[in-house]
């Protein structure tokens, strides 16, 4: 009786103990399903990086979707979208973002602007260039007039004079008319002034004169 016992407890035992290592197995076997699962992924996404960087592909290798185990989108590796969601192929058709909507459009390059005079100037009315008085000394050979625009000076118009091979800017004199002087002349002299505003255009004025060494005070016009 005890030696049936005994065996009744033993063979108990023997059963719990197969039980304990079965669910054993059974939390190893899904431990490694799961760790397999998730490197294998991870494994597979390196892979197929690697073949799409040589050029070449598997079925299970996703091209251009989300979820694209190809090279980073900045090294522009095969199966990576354009900057605009539209993976670029020879002969395909336009996409979704191919069109130039949103984007600004270019516009074309403003045109020069004229010089502006002074903000103290007006613009230069076409005038007449009148010499006011010319003193010519001919033994020493000096040269020195006066001359006027449009009956005075303007502040927005220079005069330029040109004589024996020299230019000078005349400058104001007096408040009401410009002045040049010039040293060791050849008479005769041919002179000739001209008028320019500030934006240096000519103003629709010009005098010609030729100093015979002989004048001393007014010129009759």
């Amino acid at each position: 009786m005890i030696q049936q016992l005994r065996s009744a407890t033993q063979a108990r035992e023997q059963g719990q103990g197969l039980v304990e290592y079965a669910l054993l197995l059974t939390l190893v076997s899904i431990a490694a399903l799961l760790a397999v699962e998730g490197f294998g992924l991870s494994l597979e996404q390196e892979y197929c990086k690697v073949l799409n960087a040589l050029g070449t592909t598997e079925a299970f290798c996703a091209t251009g979707q989300d979820g694209d185990p190809g090279l980073p989108e900045e090294e522009g590796g095969p199966g990576t979208p354009d900057d605009r969601g539209h993976d670029p192929g020879p002969g395909d058709e336009p996409g979704p973002g191919d069109s130039d909507e949103g984007l600004p459009t270019p516009q074309p390059p403003s045109p020069p602007q004229e010089p502006e005079n002074p903000p103290d100037s007006q613009d230069p009315l076409p005038g007449v260039i009148t010499l006011f008085q010319v003193q010519a000394n001919r033994n020493q050979g000096r040269v020195w007039f006066t001359a006027q625009f449009n009956g005075g000076y303007q502040p927005n118009v220079v005069l330029t004079a040109y004589l024996d091979g020299q230019s000078k800017i005349m400058m104001e004199d007096n408040g009401n008319k410009y002045r040049a002087d010039w040293q060791s002349v050849t008479f005769p002299a041919e002179l000739r002034i001209t008028a320019t505003d500030y934006a240096g255009r000519y103003a629709d004025a010009e005098l010609r004169y030729t100093i015979t060494g002989n004048e001393h005070g007014r010129v009759d016009d």
